[in-house]
This record gives C-alpha cells, structure tokens and sequence, in this order.
C-alpha cells in the first residue's frame, strides 16, 4: 500500500544547512485511501509522455518538463547537523574547485644519438601538488615525484649509450595531482638511434619527426585536420593512427597515408587521439598523439560568447649549444583563451629580421644542427583571436670542430677490506665532451659488459667478497671517436672476527625472562651461534636456534649455575666470548603492577595496544577486563591474557575503559583503569551513510540490493536505500530506491523514485510507486539505476524477487550530474530529519557509474564513504569496498 501524503503543510518552510542534498519532503501518513489514489494520480501523470510534451512548465533556464503534483508541491529540507561536510539542499550554487591540469607536457630532446645523453622533461601545470614523471622501463631516476604548484616543473633523465643495432623509443608520462584530482598527460616519446656498425655515414637515414601533430579542437560538423613530417633516406613513408582509449591502443585509419590527414569532426569522436608513424628501409618514427575535443553546437555558441584573453608567454626558449649533426630543441609555451597557435620563426642576421619556419606549429621545435646554422636565433609567435605574443630569442651555437676522446685520469686498481666503499674515477677530454659507460669484468679481462646506469666519470659501489679480482675499465665516446681506460683490478679482503661486547653474568628469579648479549666486529659481518654448560664449563652444547646476537629465555631453577657463551665466526676465522654465570633464585611474592597501561586516541579502524606488568614469584597470570558503563561494571576480555592487549579500534568503543589483573598462589593486583577515545577517519553526515563519487560528470548509475527487515519498537522510525546522480555538492538529485520504515511499531515497504531540483519547476518531490502494482517486501533483490542521455532522464527500478520493473522518462536540462551515490538514508519527515529505523545492514553489489565516458565500479573514481552520525554517536557505517572494488555493507550501529 502507498503511504498516505506526510506533511502537507510544508510551503513556507526554509531548509536549514549542513545536511547531504537529496530533496526528497516527507509527508506524514493521513489516510490509506487518500494516498493511494493521490499518489497513483501523480504516477499517471509523471509517466504520462503526454504530460511531459503538453501541459508541464518550463523555465527559462531549461529545466524539466515534469507536470507539478500538487499533492508534494512543495518539498521538506534536511535538519542541521554539527558536522556538516555536504551542502544541504538548499538553493545554493555548488562547489567548484579547480582540478590540476597540464598546460605542456614535453621531451628536450626527443631524439638522441646512439651515445645517449641527457634528456630534460619538462611540463607546465595548473592547481597541482604533486607532479610524478615516469616510465614504463627501468631508468635510473625514474619514477620521480617532485612538489608542484602553478608553472614550470622538471626533471633530467640520463639515457645510457645504445650499443645495439635497433633504434630505442623510451616512453615518458606525468601526472598532476592536485586537492580536486589527478591528471594524466599525453605521453611523450624520445628515439634513440642504434648503434653504428662502422664510422662511415650509412646510406640510409631512419625517419626523424620534423612536425608533430597539434592537438584540434572543432565544433560537431566542422573539419579538422592533422600535420605531421618526418625527415629520412628513402623518403618515408606515412599511415596515421587512431586511439579512441586514451592511447591504450592505437588502428590504422584507412586510407591515411599523406602527411596531412582531415576529416569531419562528431561529437561521438571528442578524446580520439591521432598519431603518424613514419617508416622506410632504415627503421620506423611515431609522432606525438594529438587530441581532438568536439564541443556539440550549444556548447560552441556558449564558448563563443565567453570572454576572451591575448596571448601570454609562460615558458621563454632556452638557448642551446650542440655539435653538427646532432638534434636542437627548442620550447616555448603561452596561455590564452582560446588557445592560442604557434609558429616558430628564425632570424639568421642576429635578430634583426626574421622568417617562419614552415611546418613549425608545435610548442617545441626540433632540427638537426649544422655548422652554417651557428649564431641563428629562433623565436616563438602565439596568436589567438584576442591577439598574439612573441617569445624571447634564443640562439644556437654549434662548434666548429670536434676532437676524439683522450684519456686524461686512468682508474687505479684497489685493495679494500669486504664491506668497504669503492670509487673507481676516470677522466679524458675531446670536443664534444664525451660521455662514459664503465665495464667490468669478471674472468680477468676476458669478457667485458657494461654496468647498467654507470656513466659518471665516477663509480662507486660497496665492496663484497664475490667481487675480489674483477676490473673495471671505463670507455669515453663522442661523435670523433671512443678511447677506452686501462682496466682496474679490485682485491678484497675478510677480517677476522673481534669480540666488542662480552656477555654479562645474571642474579634472577625464577619465572624472569633473562637476556645474554654479545657482539663482534668482522668483515664480512660473523655468525653467531650460542652455547650451554650444566657443569661449571666442563662441556658445552650448542643451542638450537640461538643464531642472533642476543639469546633469551624464562629463566628457571633448574637452571641456577647454568653458564652462556657466543662463538662469532667469518671466512677469516671465530673467536668465543667470555663465559656468563645464570643464579636463579625462587622466593614467592604477591604481584605488584610494574606498568599502568596508559589511556590512548585513535583513528576509528586503528590499532590499539594497551601494555601492563606486574611482579610477583611464581610469575603472576594476567587477565584483562572491560567496563562499557564508565567503570561501574567490568567484565573479562575473551583472549585477554597476555601483558599486552592489542585490537583495532571501532567508533562503538569510545569512552570505553580497561584494566588488567594479575594473580598468583600469594593474591593479585589490578591496574589502573586506561580511557579508549576513538575518532572518526571517515567524512560524516547527519543523512547519509554510504559511499559517493564525484569529480567526473556523470551519466549513469546502477546498483543491486536486498531489501532488509527492520525491528520495529513502538515508535516511528525511518531508512532508505538507494543509488543516484547529484547531491553531493550540487542542488540537483535524481534518485531512486525502497523505503523500509516502521510507522506506530509496523513496519512498512514501498518503492519510489525522485527528480529534484528548482521548485517552480518540479516540486523536487519524492514519488512513491503503487504497492499494489509495485509491491516490495524484506529479502526482495531490488536493483536501481538513473541514466541520462541529452536532457532525457530515465529512473529504473526492478525487483527481481516481485518480478516487476518501472522505469520513468523525465526531461529535464538542468541538473549537475557532479557526482555519483549508493546510499543508505534516514530521511526528513515534517522538517526534520527522522529516526534512523534499525534495518541491520545492506550490502550494495554491481555498484558502477559512466562518469565522463568511464565506466567501472566505485573504485574506478574518487570516492567519499560517510558515516552518518548524530552528535558524536554514530548511527550507521559503510564497510570497505570489496575486491571488485563495485560492493559495500552499509551496518546499522545504534
């Protein structure tokens, strides 16, 4: 049966602040009859297409068509809560907080010779913390995080020298993570060019990128077009590429094979990337991706009409020194609004005039150098329909000759002790300034292989035993040539072991634990084995698993006289400690509290551990108890019988006390009593309990449970379950779920959805379904989901176990769709926010959302689970998600 309509007199009410959105007014129950036929009447005309296309309102604001019922007209607010983390549902606007963004993602240079080099990644980003740059292989410095903020950030990595005979392509990306979320820039690529099979120039030279792709954005309808060239003998030829999952995976576009590739822009194909791969006889080049964004056409005239900004340059171009032949790269970067283009500009007479460069559009231009080209200065212009800006000039110097290596310090062999540090250091000149790859080798210069990341002038290591006769040698290339160092042979040596401390003798009491030390120095560092003599020295036995510089024990009066000793040995020898005396003494004493565990504060879900102890012959028993009440009653922890009593704390426990007491044969003693405080890690609602997405704009949500039985008392209370868009931060809510209540002691079952937003629009009311045509019952397997597709909205609900479905199409333009929910409520009846009924738990299961055209479980966005409290009393609490990451229990608690 559908609840009679609560609260009818609601009109003039004011929503109070601080409780999670959700719109729906409750009205108190007057009459069955009443609001069966009221309720179906509004159903009919909600559903009805004719409803929504003939006779509903609209506003000037575009939002939904939906017929106002005049039987929930006018919608009840959420109470304050002393906690507020979620706007109430008042008509505020929501929150915006900038998410971190990456205005330049670039590699400098994105092509290096076979010998390797230095390679400089460098971005531009916006509303960030922290900026992590790495790469799928193992490069030494990678991956790095480095704090960041708003403007240039960076890192050098240094590529070791390919000595293979195929080109390397190394893969580099960066993410920014701000307080609003995190963001993930297109990769970027560097080549490095195979080794040379002899010093003659080959005749064939592999592609070499001279264009990249710039990213497009179009309206829907309009063309777009890529460019992209690449340098190569025989010429290269072109296909490009198409990814429509971030870069994922990439397809060949039929029919794409020119350098220039158009086509006319969907708003289906926004996000697609683009790339050219380059291919002849000598090997294979792939362009940077470009991104296309396609804005629908309201979205292009709402652009039109947003102001612009001018050019403004935020990375000026660095000036660069290179040898002929080798790559230069420039990079600039600007803002603007639009964003502007770039074309980079070359003045050969010192700056006095300059010329474009064709082809030249991207942010960091790239060439390879020549003799002719030195004292050139290269200049970057931006323009956008608000103007243009010029970057500063920056010149090129490229040396006019280049001279082999020559050793200049030779590495000196070594003789260390194992354990020790090693630096073996190499120097030699020549123009360029060669790079450095050291080699060792272990079958006495038999075979040499290089060291993986060693290509400093100096390398140093710790020396270990298995190392004693390798060499090292160190080998210096550049463009004229190679010299290699003569080898350097490392001699290492082992130390004998030396007692530094001897054990000492002891005077306990039976039942005390009892330690003997000892240590000694060694290289490499000795074992350690302990022994025992029951006859004054006589003979000893060596201790099963005594292996560790310290042995301990409960000491007994079998034992009193029993002697201990530590044999240290290495590869060099052993050496035995000093021999320490154990008397054991056995008087009997009533136990006395040596440590009072100590009151402590945590995080609910944290480790507790309270420690106490307490003298006494025989060693007392300990057992710790538990008082709920303050310390007016107290009770025995089950397991609780060990000095230290550890457990993870529940926000159920705080203000609880526990003591401990222990007993033997002569009496007992209590310690004193220690306070848990437990606080809550969790954001908290005075509403809602459950978990909630945002930071993408969503789409769709779904999500499966069963409906549970509540306990009813004689009072009325109330709970809700459901999953929906909006809510969290925004003034819009479309939900949908059951409604398990216990009204005057019975307990009642419905189902209902809820479209809520402006009130001269639709009255933001929740709508019940026909218990009749829709009944719900406890153990029902319900499953909801609210999809919305233009401004077109559909609210479904199933009920597996009933065997029936609603679904409702509402039009409507103006919600958020910021965020996504799978909830637990306790609604607002007559303006205030009910009594949580006692409904046990409920677990949520295939939890998913569409946010920005991701589909996945929660796990797959940024996601809140809030704890819904009273005061300082938690009412409710969501479990973790499960290993799916798309599941959750939501418990009851009190």
């Amino acid at each position: 049966m559908i609840p009679p309509p609560r609260n009818m007199d609601t009109a003039n009410e004011t929503a109070p602040a601080g409780s999670l959105a959700r719109g729906r007014g409750r009205l108190v129950r007057r009459g069955a009859a009443l609001g069966l036929a009221v309720c179906l009447a509004a159903i009919a005309v909600l559903v009805s297409p004719a409803a929504f296309q003939s006779s509903a309102p609209r506003s000037a604001a575009g939002a939904p068509a939906v017929r106002e019922i005049s039987l929930r007209s006018v919608p009840d607010h959420l109470a304050p809560t002393p906690t507020p983390l979620i706007p109430a549902r008042t008509r505020r606007r929501p929150r915006h907080v900038g998410k971190a963004s990456i205005g330049l993602f670039a590699a400098t240079p994105y092509a290096l010779p076979a010998s390797g080099g230095k390679v400089r990644l460098l971005a531009v980003v916006q509303s960030a913390t922290t900026c992590r740059f790495f790469s799928p292989g193992r490069l030494k410095g990678l991956p790095a995080a480095k704090s960041c903020s708003s403007g240039q950030v960076s890192v050098t990595v240094r590529l070791s020298r390919n000595t293979t005979s195929s080109k390397r392509v190394f893969r580099f990306q960066l993410t920014a993570s701000g307080t609003a979320g995190t963001t993930t820039a297109a990769p970027v690529t560097v080549t490095q060019d195979a080794a040379p099979k002899h010093r003659s120039a080959p005749s064939n030279a592999p592609p070499l990128i001279t264009t990249q792709p710039s990213s497009e954005s179009v309206v829907s309808g309009t063309g777009a077009t890529f460019t992209a060239a690449a340098s190569g003998t025989p010429a290269p030829t072109v296909q490009w590429q198409l990814s429509t999952d971030g870069g994922g995976s990439w397809a060949d576009v039929s029919g794409a094979t020119s350098a220039t590739y158009a086509l006319s822009a969907g708003t289906g194909q926004s996000g697609y990337e683009y790339r050219a791969v380059f291919t002849n006889a000598a090997g294979v080049a792939t362009t940077n991706p470009a991104t296309l964004t396609v804005a629908a056409a309201t979205v292009a005239a709402a652009n039109a009409a947003a102001a612009t900004a001018g050019p403004a340059v935020t990375l000026q171009p660095s000036s660069h020194t290179v040898i002929s032949g080798a790559v230069a790269t420039f990079t600039s970067a600007a803002s603007g609004a639009p964003a502007p283009g770039v074309q980079w500009q070359v003045s050969t007479d010192g700056g006095t005039s300059w010329a474009n460069l064709a082809g030249a559009n991207s942010m960091s231009y790239s060439f390879t150098a020549s003799l002719g080209q030195s004292g050139y200065k290269y200049r970057a212009v931006f323009t956008n329909v608000a103007g243009s800006a010029t970057s500063d000039p920056a010149a090129l110097t490229v040396p006019t000759s280049n001279s082999a290596p020559a050793i200049t310090i030779q590495p000196a062999s070594q003789s260390v002790f194992s354990g020790s540090g090693v630096t073996f250091t190499a120097a030699a000149s020549g123009n360029p300034t060669p790079t450095v790859q050291w080699q060792r080798s272990t079958d006495g210069g038999g075979s040499w292989a290089p060291i993986t990341g060693e290509t400093a002038t100096s390398y140093s290591f710790t020396a270990g035993l298995a190392q004693n006769g390798y060499e090292y040698r160190a080998v210096f290339t550049n463009v004229a040539g190679s010299a290699t160092t003569t080898p350097a042979t490392l001699t290492v040596s082992a130390i004998g072991p030396g007692v530094t401390l001897q054990p000492a003798s002891q005077a306990v009491l039976s039942g005390t634990f009892v330690t003997f030390t000892a240590a000694a120095s060694g290289t490499p560092a000795p074992t350690v084995q302990w022994w025992q003599s029951s006859n004054g020295g006589l003979t000893w036995v060596a201790i099963g698993g005594a292996t560790a510089t310290s042995y301990s024990f409960t000491a007994a009066a079998g034992q009193n006289g029993y002697e201990y000793r530590a044999l240290f040995s290495n590869i060099a020898g052993s050496v035995t400690t000093s021999a320490a005396r154990l008397s054991v003494s056995v008087p009997n004493s009533a136990p006395t509290i040596t440590i009072q565990p100590f009151s402590q504060t945590v995080a609910a879900g944290g480790s507790v551990a309270f420690n106490a102890a307490a003298s006494g012959t025989p060693a007392p028993s300990v057992q710790w108890q538990l008082s709920t009440d303050g310390g007016a009653n107290w009770g025995n922890v089950s397991g609780g019988s060990s000095p230290s009593y550890s457990f993870a704390a529940v926000s159920s426990e705080n203000g609880y006390k526990y003591r401990a007491v222990f007993t033997n044969v002569l009496g007992n003693a209590t310690t004193n009593p220690a306070t848990l405080t437990v606080t809550l890690t969790t954001p908290t609602s005075s509403n809602w309990s459950g978990y909630s997405a945002t930071g993408e704009t969503f789409t769709a949500v779904t999500g499966t449970w069963t409906v549970p039985t509540v306990s009813c008392s004689s009072s009325s209370t109330y709970s809700s379950q459901w999953v929906g868009i909006d809510g969290d931060g925004s003034g819009t809510v479309e939900q949908d779920g059951t409604e398990t209540d216990c009204v005057g002691g019975v307990a009642t079952y419905n189902a209902w959805y809820e479209m809520y937003g402006d009130r001269s629009v639709s009255g933001g009311n929740e709508v019940p379904l026909s218990s009749v045509t829709y009944p719900v019952l406890p153990g029902d397997v319900m499953t909801a989901s609210v999809t919305v597709s233009g401004s077109s909205w559909t609210l479904g609900l199933h009920d597996a176990s009933q065997g029936w479905t609603s679904s409702t199409n509402i039009v409507w333009s103006g919600p958020a769709k910021a965020s996504a929910e799978w909830i637990v409520e306790r609604p607002t009846v007559n303006g205030s926010i009910s009594s949580l009924a006692n409904f046990g738990s409920v677990t949520f299961t295939g939890s998913t959302a569409d946010g920005n055209g991701q589909t996945g479980g929660i796990s797959t966005f940024s996601t809140s689970a809030y704890d819904m409290v009273s005061g300082s009393t938690v009412l409710a609490h969501p479990g973790p998600l499960n290993s799916s990451g798309d599941g959750f229990t939501d418990n009851w608690v009190s």
